[in-house]
């Protein structure tokens, strides 16, 4: 995984998090879940990019 729920956090803001997420509180297994989504999205794109 390229990033964890709390690198979002520190990077952009709890408040920032809790926007885009739609919550007041966002939980940790929201923000968990978009980062694996977008890991998911950036490793399928590699894999068609990159030829080993």
């Amino acid at each position: 995984m390229y990033a964890a729920p709390q690198d979002l956090i520190t990077r952009f803001g709890e408040r920032e998090m809790a926007q885009i997420a739609g919550d007041t509180a966002p939980t940790n297994a929201k923000l968990l879940a978009a980062c694996l989504d977008a890991a998911q999205f950036a490793d399928s794109y590699l894999s068609r990019a990159v030829v080993l």
